[in-house]
């Protein structure tokens, strides 16, 4: 698998390695909390809504599916009783959406293996290589002024 890395240009290579980062977080929260198995769109909404009350429309504005696909995401997770679709108040047609406790537990579960996996990370790369690649993946890459010639 590594050896394919190094025939990925730049961005492909870190999106394989986002996903590949992802899917491993993923499976081990999963194993981790033996209720609820999540997809990636489940765990994407999580991330949105923690500590927070979105409507549907701030929700879809947020995150990168469609309307559609967020209604469904958000019916499982209600259904998993991981978040609890509520009421806006002073707006009959308009649904918000929250974490229940148990929704935020799955979510500080994940952050807890993300962060073991970025200090595994770190022993491997070292601690100065790690704070070189997070402040380039970081800095600002000017992408607005990029223009395809």
């Amino acid at each position: 698998m590594y050896e394919d890395y190094e025939k990925l240009d730049f961005v492909d290579l870190i999106s394989e390695r986002h996903s590949h980062l992802r899917g491993i977080v993923e499976d081990l929260t999963n194993q981790e909390i033996t209720d609820s198995k999540l997809s990636s769109s489940e765990w994407y909404v999580i991330f949105r809504i923690y500590k927070k009350q979105l409507s549907f429309v701030e929700l879809n504005q947020s995150v990168n599916l469609s309307r559609q696909a967020i209604h469904k995401v958000v019916n499982k997770l209600q259904d998993k009783e991981i978040a609890v679709i509520k009421d806006v108040e002073g707006n009959k047609k308009e649904k918000s959406v929250q974490l229940t406790k148990y929704g935020e537990k799955c979510y500080e579960q994940y952050l807890k293996i993300n962060q073991q996996l970025e200090s595994h990370i770190e022993k491997q790369l070292g601690t100065e290589n790690m704070k070189t690649l997070k402040k380039l993946l970081s800095e600002d890459w000017n992408l607005k002024e990029f223009k395809n010639n």
